[in-house]
């Protein structure tokens, strides 16, 4: 029925009825604290903007592959993403880290000028392993001082990266066996034999049970326990055969560490990093192209003939 038809005060009681629920329905589509804010559903800014946040698994494992990719490309090809990783190389590392022993000789029982004597020994017994390139690393082409702008830029650039320790021949050139090898982030990866899907970073180990995220298995604790390290880069044409060796966290023998995962972890329950460079691929991306196209207009400008012409005879 319209509701001019009714009599007056039924009217009045449409209306106030009316508007009591409209009151009600404001009050339950207040916004409080960040709703007013960043959480807001209202505000025109936030109307097609709808984040969904998963776990570090959904976050970072699935997609690290492309970012690392996508990294890697601008730093070959980007000299805005070139500079930044070698700006944070050299400010971070520079020349790299040298030892400066400061041993407390309160607690040795010894006197501080056998504590300098000491300091100054134990520099020079590292400085006998770190400065020599076939004594610091497996392969014997860096040092330990340029292994640590490798690993950073390693770091940097793919988010993580790995360095086992190895054992070398010694002899009197050589008095120490500890080797240094930088394994690169992609080939620490989840074994084919334990994916849950072909595409899949998530697997488990059927021996031990664990659950293995992007190639860092880790106990029901979720403690590291292992790495699982392919013996081919994955995508490389290779006459190998593709397997895995599994490297525990810790050696069961000495009680140390047998490789060291160097990485910056954003959340908790995260176990691989995430290149720098990921929030701003797009904009340096974008950036770089826009060079270019620059620098093709300014050369294709260059190009232009000029004519010049005159209503005058050729004698004038």
């Amino acid at each position: 029925m319209d509701a001019d038809a009714l009599p007056f005060l039924s009217r009045k009681i449409v209306e106030h009825m009316g508007k009591k629920y409209t009151a009600k329905v404001r009050k339950q589509f207040r916004n409080y604290g960040y709703g007013d804010a960043g959480a807001s559903k209202t505000r025109r800014a936030f109307k097609k903007y709808h984040a969904v946040s998963g776990s570090p698994k959904q976050d970072i494992d699935r997609h690290n592959s492309v970012l690392r990719s996508r990294a890697r490309s601008l730093y070959m090809s980007a000299p805005l993403a070139t500079s930044a990783i070698k700006t944070l190389r050299t400010a971070i590392v520079g020349p790299g880290l040298y030892l400066h022993a400061q041993v407390d000789g309160k607690m040795l029982g010894i006197s501080e000028d056998e504590s300098k004597k000491l300091n100054k020994l134990l520099e020079m017994e590292f400085e006998l392993w770190a400065a020599d390139r076939r004594s610091a690393s497996v392969s014997g082409l860096s040092d330990f001082y340029e292994q640590q702008q490798i690993a950073l830029m390693a770091w940097k650039t793919s988010g993580d990266t790995f360095a086992l320790f190895d054992v070398g021949e010694t002899d009197i050139l050589h008095p120490y066996s500890l080797r240094l090898r930088l394994i690169e982030a992609d080939r620490v990866c989840t074994p084919s034999t334990t994916n849950v899907s072909p595409l899949s970073t998530y697997g488990k180990n059927t021996d031990t049970g664990n659950n293995i995220y992007d190639g860092v298995e880790v106990n029901e604790k979720g403690r590291v326990v292992a790495y699982h390290i392919r013996n081919t880069f994955p995508g490389e044409l290779s006459t190998e055969t593709v397997k895995w060796a599994r490297v525990e966290a810790i050696g069961k023998r000495t009680g140390m560490p047998n490789i060291l995962h160097i990485m910056d972890a954003e959340r908790p329950e995260q176990y691989r990093g995430v290149t720098s460079l990921a929030p701003c691929i797009e904009n340096i991306m974008q950036l770089g192209r826009y060079l270019n196209s620059e620098e093709a207009a300014a050369l294709l400008q260059t190009c232009f003939t000029i004519y010049v012409t005159t209503e005058t005879d050729g004698d004038g």
